[in-house]
Formats: C-alpha cells, structure tokens, sequence
C-alpha cells in the first residue's frame, strides 16, 4: 500500500535528476563553444540596442553633472571611431555589461555535476517503522 503511493514520486525525482543531469551537460558544452567576453543572449541584446539607438536624441541635463566620452559638438569620441569613420559609435557596450553576463560566470554555474543515485532497489534496509499516510 506504502509503495503505491512513494512510487510516482520516486519516478518523478528520477526524472528530474535525469533531466538536470542532461541540462547541466548541454548548457555546459554550449558554453564551451562561446568563443565571446558576453554570453550570446546578452550579445544579441546589445547588437539590438545598438540598432535601434540610431533612432535616439542624446540631452545633456546640467543638473547631473555628467561626463560625456562623447563630444557632440566636436563630433569626436574617445574611442577615435566617430572621427576615422565619420560615422558616431557607441564606445565599448560590453565593457559596462555585469559580470553576471559574462561567459566565465556562465561556465562557472555549469562547472559541477549532478551526482548519480542508486535506485530503490539499492536503498538500504532499515529498522525504522514505515511511515503511513495521513488518515482522512
């Protein structure tokens, strides 16, 4: 009677063992072939941005007293590429990206392993008294 109700979540832990097992080892070899500082969903938000901030008005507030790297009247920027090219950039955005995004953190959550179990049938005998189910 015990096992008619352990089983199914017996088999559902397993399963889930299983599929962690198999997610940490994808995720891991997807990490390995990054060949990038950023993680590659993270780049493809940068380059989205980039794309679109063509479309944006750049408003220096006097009230924050920002430093600018770029020099709108100038036209120059401090990277140099806005005055090789003539066309404005946008400096280095994966230079301020956190660390969180970073192909080295990404490898560092896939480092460790999901251990392996034995199965019921391998559990050890015990003295200990079986736990029935609540009475309704």
């Amino acid at each position: 009677m015990i096992l008619e109700h352990i089983d199914p979540t017996i088999s559902m832990l397993a399963e889930v063992r299983v599929y962690m097992i198999e997610r940490m080892y994808k995720q891991k070899q997807k990490g390995k072939k990054w060949n990038l500082d950023i993680c590659l969903a993270i780049r493809r938000m940068i380059e989205k941005l980039k794309e679109q901030q063509r479309y944006w008005d750049v408003t220096p507030s006097e009230q924050l007293h920002e430093v600018y790297a770029i020099d709108l009247d100038q036209r120059t920027c401090g990277c140099i590429a806005w005055q090789l090219t003539g066309i404005p950039c946008n400096g280095n955005a994966e230079e301020y990206v956190a660390i969180w995004f970073t192909t080295k953190m990404f490898g560092n959550c896939y480092r460790y392993n999901v251990k392996p179990t034995n199965g019921a049938d391998m559990w050890p005998e015990t003295c200990l008294q079986s736990i029935l189910p609540p009475r309704h």
